[in-house]
């Protein structure tokens, strides 16, 4: 649980101390466990995860509220879900300008491009995941490891141990991958599709060492 404004001065540089271990801990994992993928060794473009190349993950600003919007829409309609589903999803998938305002919003850039960025909801404890999205021509070149080792250790930096996530059924192979856990699901049927269901699931922040998890049907 997030345990903001519980610690004195001495706790805090040791979450500063163990949010940086964190981060660092998290990048070499995933950039194990990710690597290059299929699409990015057949365009023959670099991975970037972990600073590789000219990537770098900075605050998002107000004014790039619509572009990240954009973003969001274009990654979630790379999951071949139809114009009229993802029309119903708008509101979920706009980003405000007072959302970045605030919340905890970062935006991954290659070469000053943005490729991804993240959103985390602190209302809820733990916090959550609300946004991670990767531009649909940079996936599988770590983009999304590094968002996500990012966020993980913004919540270090607040002395959280656990980012909770309400992921996209598409999404969960990577989240299971990067060490999350599912615990529990919440039903989302959609047109053709009745028995869709959003896999809720936590990230322990403690312990970014995490084997792979399996699926509830592999055990």
């Amino acid at each position: 649980m997030v345990r903001g404004g519980e610690q004195g001065t001495a706790a805090s540089g040791r979450v500063r101390r163990n949010a940086a271990g964190i981060r660092v801990a998290l990048r070499s994992r995933l950039r194990r466990s990710y690597g290059a993928s299929e699409s990015s060794r057949q365009s023959g473009r670099a991975p970037l995860c972990s600073g590789v190349g000219s990537m770098n993950i900075r605050a998002a600003r107000a004014t790039e509220a619509d572009e990240l919007s954009s973003l969001a829409w274009r990654s979630k309609a790379n999951w071949g879900y139809s114009a009229a589903q993802l029309e119903s999803w708008r509101d979920e998938l706009t980003i405000t300008a007072e959302s970045v305002c605030r919340y905890p919003t970062s935006v991954a850039e290659d070469a000053g491009v943005i490729v991804g960025f993240y959103q985390i909801n602190t209302t809820r404890r733990p916090w959550v995941l609300e946004h991670l999205w990767v531009r649909p021509s940079d996936a599988g070149r770590g983009v999304g490891a590094d968002l996500l080792a990012d966020a993980a250790a913004r919540v270090a930096d607040a002395g959280g141990d656990a980012l909770a996530i309400d992921a996209d059924p598409n999404a969960e192979g990577f989240y299971l991958a990067k060490g999350a856990r599912r615990i529990g699901e919440i039903a989302a049927p959609i047109e053709g599709h009745p028995g869709r269901v959003r896999p809720q699931m936590l990230l322990d922040i403690g312990q970014p060492a995490n084997s792979p998890q399996r699926t509830p049907a592999d055990t």
